[in-house]
């Protein structure tokens, strides 16, 4: 099921490219075509990681596309939302709950490798709300994506490590750009680079993979 949004100045440039260009899909990266719904593609590329990684300190950054322009998604999830008479907020519920989905799926894998308590797991988003593709609203919070207003910085940030910290809500700020350099500090990763992979210095920062001896301090 496919919305386009007519009234989004960045849905054009993402309709041209499709998985062309600078939207292509990569591994190790080769380009590669992927004919598949790229949340549960992503998924089950981290379910072969971790797998794979099982017994060694692992990182892994699962960045999903979704949910995201363009807006796509199954039937399956549309139907579950088919009470919705808004065309573009149904396809956007259905995303969602698409990804909710597949992290449960990851969560459970890990589960299942015994690694869940020996392993912190950070999900955060990237920014606020983008109101302009008339998917979401911010409430009560000025602003939405691209501005530096209440809505447009607040994102949802949940740290999860079982067994080792208490549940509870953290009411002060906090930076994912701060809490990933302090994680980064500490002596639990090796890091190695993959290749430059036709990255800049600067971006190589983030085209990292992690080796090493089984511990047992936490990835």
């Amino acid at each position: 099921m496919i919305s386009r949004l007519m009234g989004d100045f960045t849905d054009k440039y993402i309709w041209n490219d499709a998985r062309d260009n600078g939207h292509g899909i990569f591994r190790n990266c080769e380009k590669v075509e992927e004919s598949g719904y790229l949340t549960d593609v992503f998924t089950e590329e981290a379910v072969t990681y971790l797998s794979e990684y099982q017994d060694e300190p692992f990182f892994l950054y699962l960045s999903y596309s979704a949910p995201h322009t363009p807006l796509q998604a199954p039937l399956e999830y549309m139907e579950k939302f088919a009470s919705e008479p808004d065309p573009v907020k149904r396809t956007y519920y259905a995303m969602i709950a698409n990804l909710d989905d597949n992290i449960g799926k990851l969560m459970a894998h890990l589960d299942s490798l015994g690694l869940d308590e020996n392993t912190m797991i950070f999900f955060i988003s990237d920014n606020g709300g983008a109101e302009y593709t008339f998917t979401t609203l911010n409430g009560s919070y000025l602003g939405g994506k691209m501005t530096n207003f209440e809505g447009g910085i607040r994102v949802p940030f949940i740290f999860s490590w079982k067994n080792r910290i208490k549940p509870i809500r953290y009411d002060p700020m906090v930076s994912s750009m701060r809490y990933f350099a302090e994680r980064l500090t500490k002596k639990w990763w090796v890091w190695h680079s993959p290749g430059d992979c036709g990255l800049s210095d600067a971006r190589k920062t983030f085209c990292l993979n992690v080796t090493g001896k089984k511990a047992s301090n936490p990835r």
